[in-house]
């Protein structure tokens, strides 16, 4: 496989990872906007425990 093969299988894995990013961000403002308490708690204690904030 040469350099250039291996860059854009990068590539391709970088965006698909970061498109699936945008699609679990979307549901969770979904999820917010309709203000399910119970959801919004579970959350966040799940994301903070695993990498934190920001």
């Amino acid at each position: 496989m040469t350099y250039d093969q291996r860059m854009n299988r990068r590539m391709d894995y970088q965006i698909s990872f970061w498109m699936h990013q945008q699609e679990k961000l979307r549901r969770e403002e979904k999820a917010v906007k309709k203000g399910d308490p119970s959801e919004e708690k579970g959350r966040d204690g799940r994301e903070t425990g695993s990498h934190g904030r920001g």
